[in-house]
């Protein structure tokens, strides 16, 4: 790229005048890097030298600044893109409205929606949809449905994308008859759902624990030729394991292993956190040590989660071996790791090796939680070692 620029340099210091192709595949290509104020520089140098940008340019650099949410010198692009008589296009406001709704700045977002409209641009389902997902991330599922009526008003059909967010969105806020209103509604309307949409609601089903529900949704994907994945199965283990139902989660895990899914360490972590929770720590125990058996090795969610349950379980030497063991293991504690050994040593009255553990925690630049911050000051006031502790 650097040689590009300077080869610009020469030509212009050369007399030769570099047309708007040239300016155009430079000022793509610096944005594409991530070099956007070098690429607002060779939008000013453009028009100083007397080269009228299009929206191909404007477009780019705008795309550019939002890639790292530069978002007033987007807008100050747009309003000068205008003022020069460039007309934005529907990328350039989809570019815009997208930039807005990651920030979750709706209001903003929904203002460009409406200037696109003045200038006499109609928004495509793309754009809806982001819209709508912005909402749906902040809960704000009213807003979301005004949103999608608005768009078939406008005579924009709404796309499996659109329902598929609508539906998560629903579910996030555990509000699954909206969520079943909205997947027979897109049936209604002809739209075939996707492994998206049946993993969506598997998941909100289990997450209330209406295992019946996930279940026959589960069946019913598979009716239309739709096979269930990883995270279709990953999420209904859970909901069993919410349940308790531990025996029929290590069933569907065997037939898993069995099949063409393959089970991951997400897998059989849930499976270890269902057993810790149900006090079953040997039967977790057993399923912790096959892992490297199958090819796969705990992750920090895997051991804090059985630490958790061995700290429990009042099983605390195995707890603080297991801490030892994962660090050996290549797997650095975090600081989610220290707060549950620790508040497990200090409930087990173990504090001079709690004591020991707050230090190293401290060394690493974790911090105590709230529960590990009342178990440590209740251990100091009772031992009265405030002094010599700090």
């Amino acid at each position: 790229m650097e040689d590009a620029l300077v080869l610009l340099k020469e030509m212009t210091s050369g007399g030769i005048q570099p047309d708007i192709f040239t300016y155009n595949s430079l000022v793509h290509c610096l944005c594409n890097l991530g070099q956007w104020k070098d690429a607002t520089v060779l939008l000013e140098n453009m028009i100083k030298a007397g080269i009228e940008p299009d929206v191909f340019t404007y477009t780019s650099v705008i795309q550019g600044v939002c890639n790292f949410g530069q978002l007033k010198e987007a807008r100050g692009l747009l309003s000068h893109m205008v003022q020069s008589r460039v007309m934005p296009n529907v990328l350039t406001f989809s570019i815009l409205v997208d930039a807005h709704c990651k920030e979750g700045l709706l209001e903003e977002a929904e203002a460009v929606v409406d200037q696109m409209i003045q200038f006499g641009k109609m928004p495509n389902s793309f754009i809806y949809n982001k819209l709508i997902n912005g909402y749906c991330l902040q809960n704000r599922m009213k807003d979301a449905m005004e949103v999608l009526n608005l768009m078939v008003e406008r005579g924009c059909s709404p796309d499996v994308v659109t329902y598929n967010t609508l539906i998560n969105g629903y579910c996030k806020a555990k509000r699954l008859d909206k969520s079943k209103m909205l997947f027979q509604e897109m049936l209604q309307r002809g739209l075939i759902p996707d492994v998206i949409t049946y993993n969506t609601l598997v998941n909100g089903f289990c997450q209330v624990g209406n295992l019946q529900a996930a279940e026959e949704l589960i069946n019913e994907m598979q009716s239309c030729d739709l096979s269930p994945d990883l995270y279709t199965l990953n999420s209904f283990l859970d909901g069993l394991c919410r349940v308790q139902q531990i025996d029929k989660g290590m069933t569907l895990l065997r037939k898993m292993e069995d099949s063409k899914v393959i089970p991951n360490v997400v897998t059989y972590t849930i499976l270890i956190n269902g057993m810790c929770t149900a006090g079953k720590l040997d039967d977790a125990q057993g399923l912790f040590d096959c892992l490297p058996a199958q090819g796969l090795q705990p992750n920090v969610q895997t051991y804090c989660i059985f630490m958790h349950g061995l700290c429990k379980g009042g099983r605390m030497e195995e707890a603080y071996q297991l801490l030892k063991e994962m660090e050996g293991n290549g797997c650095l504690p975090n600081g989610v790791t220290y707060n549950t050994i620790i508040q497990g040593l200090l409930r087990n009255k173990e504090n001079m090796r709690a004591a020991q553990l707050v230090g190293e925690m401290v060394e690493r630049g974790f911090s105590a939680n709230v529960g590990t911050m009342e178990l440590w000051v209740k251990y100091l006031v009772t031992n009265g070692t405030s002094s010599s502790s700090s």
